[in-house]
């Protein structure tokens, strides 16, 4: 991939050099239960390591095709200041796509209020739909329920094995769908569409690093498959990218998410 130039020799995703070239962009938010914390951040780590990812994405693609601007981190006090600093950036993105890389699933909630899509794409291994966690409202466990109340956008999972009976019950009252593990999304998708992936989502076999792993997962064809199938036709507006808990150092995970970072790009980019 060729990388463009810079004054520093900082390390970056960035495959353009300024922001009116590209397609995507990537920013990264390093927050946790909606504080921001000092902890390995994903999106440094695939900034440093993004040569693990080989350029090849098969069917004659390659990441050098891919019009990235890397943004850096954003760095907002709590979850209420990271939705207004998200709108604010995103009113100088025109029709540019972008790519928060989190962080736990609670900058959803952010990234939503900023957005406000149709539709949202949710590829999880749980539901989030929870009404608390430990008397607490507003948390990972409870983000999709919170958003439900304040937008009532169309949500549609897909990856999903973990999830208890209040969550069921509360699904099946919205009528929310949650498809099965060979169902493809892309019928269900309209509108400005968000899409929202979950590391969990993928076997803890092939990625451990996650805060809850839940055990039967899919593989990684699976979920390019869902990706490129399910978001080709589709206006994407918005993309994150969360809940990889690193503690240390795995180049094959990062590579994995590099992977997926790489093949989503590349499918939501407009000719």
């Amino acid at each position: 991939m060729s990388r463009p130039s810079h004054s520093l020799s900082l390390p970056t995703l960035s495959t353009v050099d300024n922001l009116g070239e590209a397609s995507h962009v990537i920013i990264g938010i390093n927050m946790y239960d909606g504080k921001y914390v000092i902890h390995p951040r994903p999106a440094d780590l695939l900034r440093i390591y993004r040569d693990t990812s080989e350029e090849n994405l098969g069917e004659e693609r390659w990441t050098s095709e891919l019009r990235i601007y890397d943004l850096g981190n954003l760095i907002s006090p709590s979850i209420e200041d990271l939705a207004i600093d998200i709108e604010t950036i995103n009113r100088g993105l025109n029709e540019t796509v972008p790519i928060y890389i989190g962080g736990d699933h609670l900058l959803t909630y952010a990234t939503i209020e900023a957005h406000r899509p149709d539709t949202i794409l949710v590829l999880d291994a749980h539901l989030d739909l929870k009404d608390t966690l430990y008397f607490d409202r507003l948390n990972r466990a409870t983000v999709f329920r919170r958003i439900i109340e304040r937008h009532s956008p169309k949500i549609v999972y897909w990856g999903v094995r973990g999830y208890d009976e209040e969550e069921k019950t509360y699904a099946e009252k919205k009528r929310i769908i949650v498809l099965d593990r060979g169902e493809h999304p892309d019928t269900y998708l309209e509108g400005k569409t968000y899409v929202s992936i979950d590391i969990d989502v993928i076997d803890p076999s092939i990625i451990r690093q996650v805060s809850y792993p839940e055990p039967s997962g899919m593989d990684v064809d699976e979920v390019l498959g869902v990706l490129r199938n399910g978001l080709r036709s589709v206006e994407v507006v918005g993309i994150d990218i969360v809940e990889y808990y690193p503690v240390n150092i795995d180049l094959a995970e990062i590579s994995t998410i590099l992977k997926i970072l790489y093949h989503i790009i590349y499918t939501t980019t407009k000719a």
